[in-house]
């Protein structure tokens, strides 16, 4: 579970790098809120106390309620370094698992 919300989240954030309409980011902002928390919980029960605060900070930062503004610039960037800390992450829970 933990490896499709990773990719679908990455996924998510790469697209999020063109231009699109506003209920896109909205969509965005849902999915990662869900998926950071549940990440997040993840590495509480796996004692990964790093993973859980980077993971923590995610979620607020996404969550929708009180949205914080940058401009699309400092967005693009920020999903940019999202999608490759995911996929990064994941390589590394493989390699540790082997």
């Amino acid at each position: 579970m933990e490896k499709i919300i990773k990719i679908g989240l990455a996924t998510l954030f790469i697209i999020g790098i063109f231009s699109l309409p506003y209920g896109y980011y909205m969509f965005l902002r849902l999915c990662a809120t869900i998926g950071f928390a549940y990440l997040a919980f993840k590495a509480y029960s796996e004692k990964q106390n790093i993973s859980m605060v980077v993971y923590g900070a995610l979620v607020v930062l996404f969550q929708p309620l009180f949205m914080i503004t940058l401009d699309k610039e400092a967005w693009v960037i920020i999903d940019i370094i999202i999608a490759i800390y995911l996929m990064i992450s994941l390589l590394i829970k493989k390699s540790t698992k082997e």
